[in-house]
């Protein structure tokens, strides 16, 4: 299936078989553990240290079920107003490159749709720890998104009639909270003050919002597998799994069950498999690279519906008025 090839080129674990010593030759139970012999536990504790100012360039390829899109934008870090320790992360600049694997030269309706929606992004914002604090009003960036579409040459009245249709109503204003949301826990929130030792899976309880009375709590896997290093840069690969059923399911998959066209009741069966990797620097939490992949399957009067959904993102970091430390490291005030 398109579907099913498309998302496996977008998670790749990699993996391989050992190599095979002759059938006499002493394995790891015959040797006696010596000082000298003793395998070494490799331990990280990861925290969250993004300069208070610095900037990316940033390609994102995303599949939703048979539709890819591919494209580009620039990221700036700054303090989050006058607190210097919390931060906020603006995108801008966005460029469509790609859709269905066409060319965005093309002109059409829907590029011009998808393009205008890539607009629709707002600030982000974020704690001392890298949790998530919200974002700038959406309402108000649709406003004013629509406002600039009528007062230019940009779309005709038909197109511009579509957009309100479309993105000028209480369910997009929830997507595009969600996205803001989801993004910011790829790339930084999953990752920060957890302890991993290499090569070793450790189930970690997380718990959604700040009121344990009215949250979600749901058990996910986490898993420090490889260092690696990119254009002469240390950095290490984390994996993150979990699988959302009951009232996780229906609250954390909500957004997804609404793209489904799936009404949410509390009877409602199903379950999202989700599956993130990071690249990163463990004691800044800045990444080079994210991937991501949401499987969803429900059931329906009977009938199970099934959505795959995938999202690769690489970043190239510039340095800011902060250096880009690592811990230990001493950082400068701007």
């Amino acid at each position: 299936m398109r579907v099913a090839a498309c998302a496996t080129a977008f998670l790749t674990v990699l993996s391989a078989p050992g190599p095979s010593g002759a059938q006499d030759a002493p394995g790891p139970d015959d040797i006696e553990p010596t000082p000298e012999n003793e395998p070494v536990i490799e331990t990280i504790h990861t925290r969250f240290y993004w300069p208070r100012y610095a900037s990316a360039s940033v390609v994102v390829e995303t599949l939703e079920n048979d539709r890819t899109t591919s494209y580009e934008m620039e990221l700036f870090v700054t303090p989050m107003g006058d607190d210097l320790d919390r931060r906020s992360v603006r995108v801008s600049s966005h460029r469509l490159v790609s859709l269905d694997g066409i060319a965005a030269v093309a002109e059409s309706a829907d590029f011009e749709l998808a393009q205008f929606r890539l607009k629709l992004m707002p600030t982000r914002h974020l704690d001392t720890d890298g949790s998530y604090l919200g974002c700038d009003d959406v309402s108000e960036l649709i406003a004013a998104n629509l406002a600039l579409a009528d007062a230019s040459d940009q779309f005709d009245a038909l197109t511009t009639g579509r957009l309100r249709t479309e993105i000028g109503n209480s369910a997009a204003i929830r997507s595009i909270r969600e996205q803001a949301a989801y993004e910011m826990l790829e790339w930084v929130g999953l990752w920060s003050d957890i302890e991993l030792v290499k090569g070793e899976p450790k189930v970690i309880e997380r718990h959604t919002g700040n009121d344990p009375q009215r949250g979600v709590s749901y058990e996910a896997t986490y898993l420090w597998s490889e260092s690696i290093e990119r254009d002469g840069r240390p950095y290490e690969r984390f994996w993150y799994r979990c699988r959302l059923q009951g009232k996780a399911f229906r609250t954390l998959a909500a957004g997804t069950l609404q793209r489904m066209d799936v009404p949410l009741t509390s009877a409602l069966l199903g379950e999202q498999i989700i599956t993130i990797s990071v690249i990163t620097a463990p004691y800044t939490l800045m990444p080079v690279e994210v991937t991501s992949q949401y499987n969803t399957v429900v059931d329906v009067a009977g009938e199970q519906l099934a959505h795959i959904s995938a999202r690769r993102v690489t970043f190239v970091w510039r340095q800011g008025k902060d250096g880009m430390t690592r811990a230990g490291d001493e950082v400068d005030s701007p």
